[in-house]
């Protein structure tokens, strides 16, 4: 087949070139239409945190990628901060005596990720073993396992990580929030005019 090309040459020469411009082309699309795909699922994922823990798209974004860095999943950081949550609804009195800060200087209740991180650094205080054990199931029920990656994760964690996404522009910003709904909107009318199409 080289042999064949080889003695074609000429006009057949540039033919190919524009063949392989157009590869590049293609497979240069394949790579935007991944990237596009991965921007969508990280900015879409980052606002589902940021509204089960009421805070911004942005906070959340930062908190996943610490998360991901620190081998965990968000799953279980939300269901360790509900298990925080109903202990703080039930035994308020018995998590500040144990050293954990709950409300700031005018009564409110702190943000649950800041809180989650504070209830995770008390219980690390306490020995290895039953102690630990017994604070884990105190401060968070049954919601997060002292043994877990997560328990071993800290503020000082997520603020490198916020470092580090800063420096590459990975965080997501009230602009992509916006950029995301406009595209699922627009990807919700495609979709029903192509129905629309078919039933026609």
């Amino acid at each position: 087949g080289k042999a064949s090309l080889d003695n074609l040459g000429g006009p057949l020469q540039n033919l190919q070139s524009k063949f392989v411009a157009i590869g590049a082309l293609l497979a240069g699309g394949a790579v935007f239409k991944e990237a596009i795909a991965e921007t969508v699922k990280f900015t879409e994922e980052s606002m589902k945190l940021g509204e089960a823990l009421g805070i911004s798209a942005s906070e959340a974004s930062i908190l996943r990628e610490a998360l991901e860095q620190g081998n965990t999943s968000q799953d279980a950081f939300v269901a360790g901060a509900k298990g925080l949550a109903k202990q703080l609804r039930s035994n308020e009195d018995g998590l500040q005596a144990m050293g954990l800060k709950t409300r700031d200087a005018a009564g409110q209740l702190r943000p649950l990720n800041d809180l989650m991180f504070d209830a995770i650094g008390v219980v690390n205080g306490y020995r290895a073993g039953t102690d630990r054990a017994i604070a884990g199931q105190t401060m968070f029920g049954k919601g997060l396992e002292m043994t877990s990656n997560l328990a071993r994760m800290s503020k000082k964690d997520v603020a490198e990580t916020a470092e580090q996404m800063q420096a590459l522009g990975m965080i997501a910003s009230q602009e992509s929030v916006a950029a995301w709904e406009a595209y699922d909107h627009s990807t919700d009318q495609a979709n029903t005019t192509l129905k629309g199409l078919k039933i026609t």
